[in-house]
């Protein structure tokens, strides 16, 4: 899957090592993300991922209950594990956003 044209990515994972991974990537292709929490109603987590014009969930397995228009499910049983990986410097401005998060406020 391409995540070139992704700006905002969602992670709905548990707290795991697959969400920690799941960070990482996003900081090492210089997206920016937003974890959904699990226990957060779907109504609210539809409004998040609509004002957010989130076109791209990674998620576990079927976990994600509800289908959104656009919205591309990455599951991490279906990623291919690397034994070799290279990183590469990125430039990173001040500006850029990297973490959304939602209040109840």
């Amino acid at each position: 899957m391409n995540f070139k044209k992704e700006r905002i990515v969602g992670i709905y994972l548990e707290r795991s090592f697959l969400q920690i991974a799941s960070v990482i990537g996003c900081l090492i292709s210089r997206k920016s993300f937003i974890i959904l929490d699990e226990k957060i109603p779907d109504e609210r987590k539809k409004y998040i991922i609509k004002k957010l014009k989130i076109k791209c969930l990674i998620s576990k397995n079927n976990e994600f209950k509800f289908k959104l228009k656009n919205l591309k499910i990455v599951k991490v049983n279906n990623l291919s594990e690397k034994k070799e990986v290279k990183l590469t410097s990125v430039d990173y401005y001040k500006e850029d956003i990297v973490y959304y998060i939602f209040t109840s406020g």
